[in-house]
Parts: structure tokens; C-alpha cells; sequence
């Protein structure tokens, strides 16, 4: 009976680190996007000022 309960506990643990994994993947592609629009936005507006000149 340990032993299942052993393999159990390692399965749940397994579990969460996915679910922890696949989250941490979430965040990272989100903030890669803002990353991203930031970048953007302040080439365009460095775009618009030289324009200016």
C-alpha cells in the first residue's frame, strides 16, 4: 500500500509542475507580446518625431 501511495504522490507532483510549466509558458508568451507592442510603439513614435525634423 505505500508504494501506491508513493507512485500517487509522484504523479500528483508531476501533475502540478505541467500545470505550473504550462503556465509559466502562458506568462512568458504575454510578456513577449508586451515586450513587443512597447518596442513598437516607441519605434513609431521615434519614426513620427524624426519626421519632423
Amino acid at each position: 500500500m505505500k508504494g501506491h501511495q508513493y507512485l500517487e504522490q509522484l504523479r500528483n507532483e508531476f501533475e502540478s509542475q505541467t500545470l505550473a510549466l504550462r503556465f509559466s509558458k502562458k506568462v512568458m508568451v504575454v510578456i513577449a507580446l508586451v515586450i513587443g507592442a512597447t518596442i513598437t510603439g516607441f519605434v513609431a513614435l521615434a519614426i513620427k518625431f524624426l519626421e519632423q525634423l
